[in-house]
């Protein structure tokens, strides 16, 4: 029997094997995936656990239809404090291609000092896609609110940080402008190497960074779109999964090698550092499967279509992030294409107190992996900014 960790009446009593065949029920080419390596994928984020040295592991179902995989510290090592002001809910999330375990050199030292709750995003890891009756959903909004009432389900009404890297922290954001999610409280947000959607696309203009992130013109290509918008809205049409088909003809494991490649920096010790615990054969693993794939080929449709007319639609009704906020970017990387500072002005309240911070000594994208201790150090010194206890 596979290992099965749940907190009693919350989490869904399934195994690992129980929820990657749910993955596999959401996916709209129900073909064989790859052998799956159950081991790999049984991983603990270590973390402070009262008397546990890794965090507790179970699955959330929630309204949108994701049954979530998350790591999270059990609501009794904190007692009463947990949730509130002085102890917040530390959400941490993840980018592509990858999973919660991209925190792994991170939640050990946080955890000491609030509550952390890292998930897999919906569709990715172990965690399945927003699938329900109603139908499929991969746009931010989803995401964060399927991710934000686990949370809730695990904790009750509780104040949180909003963090993330890469698409992890574009869910965040999404979670950060709203702020409004019944019993969420949201202190501060927290994101790591991204520009909004809307300079991102606009920078493609400039072959050199349209070439750099390829694959966001690519992923998209999951559906066939109309040119006609209707209200704004594409109107989805029965095409081909054309990016699906062509990445898991190459190799779903293939592909993932290569973008955590084009990503890294060039600082041999990070390059160590991000490939350690086995993290790229985990995330290999997961990226060979059909269904994790397929989803987060969708996720980027959702993020070139919904995601950036939702962000356009903010922007033109002046609807920002208004919570404290602070960037960590990768210099070699986001810095070498964006003012950060500037870029991120245009999409933060003053009320915000925008801070950013650069990681150098070219080290890349991956900067949560490559850079765990300067991670560390700048989550730790926003917290102080929010008056988080020590």
């Amino acid at each position: 029997m596979y290992r099965t960790r749940v907190l009693a009446a919350l989490l869904a009593a399934v195994s690992l094997t129980d929820a990657y065949e749910l993955v596999n029920g959401n996916v709209s080419q129900p073909t064989s995936n790859a052998a799956f390596n159950i081991t790999l994928a049984d991983y603990r984020l270590l973390g402070y656990n009262g008397n546990d040295t890794r965090l507790t592991h179970g699955f959330v179902q929630t309204d949108c239809g994701a049954n979530l995989s998350v790591h999270y510290t059990n609501p009794s090592v904190w007692g009463n404090l947990t949730g509130t002001a002085s102890r917040p809910i530390l959400i941490l999330t993840h980018g592509y291609p990858e999973s919660s375990y991209i925190w792994r050199d991170v939640t050990p030292i946080v955890s000491t000092r609030v509550p952390v709750f890292v998930a897999d995003q919906p569709g990715y890891g172990l965690s399945t896609a927003c699938c329900n009756s109603t139908g499929c959903a991969y746009d931010k909004r989803t995401y964060a609110q399927s991710i934000l009432q686990a949370v809730n389900k695990v904790y009750g009404n509780v104040n949180v940080i909003y963090a993330g890297h890469d698409r992890g922290a574009r869910t965040m954001h999404r979670a950060a402008v709203d702020n409004n999610f019944p019993g969420i409280t949201g202190l501060g947000f927290f994101a790591a190497d991204i520009v909004p959607f809307i300079a991102e696309y606009a920078s493609f203009s400039n072959p050199v960074y349209a070439q750099g992130y390829f694959h966001w013109a690519f992923l998209p290509k999951g559906m066939y779109f109309p040119k006609t918008r209707i209200n704004s809205k594409h109107v989805n049409t029965p095409a081909g999964e054309f990016a699906t088909d062509v990445i898991m003809t190459y190799g779903g494991g293939n592909w993932v090698r290569q973008i955590l490649e084009y990503g890294q920096g060039e600082n041999t010790q990070g390059i160590e550092i991000f490939k350690r615990g086995q993290a790229w054969e985990i995330y290999i693993n997961f990226f060979n499967q059909l269904s994790v794939t397929n989803a987060s080929v969708f996720d980027y449709q959702a993020g070139a279509f919904t995601d950036y007319d939702e962000q356009v639609a903010d922007q033109n009704a002046g609807i920002k992030v208004k919570l404290p906020t602070h960037i960590l970017y990768s210099e070699y990387n986001l810095g070498a294409q964006f003012d950060v500072q500037q870029v991120w002005s245009n999409y933060t309240d003053p009320s915000a107190n925008l801070t950013v911070k650069s990681v150098g000594d070219k080290k890349g994208h991956f900067i949560i992996e490559e850079a765990p201790d300067e991670t560390v150090a700048q989550l730790n010194t926003f917290m102080d900014r929010l008056g988080v206890s020590d």
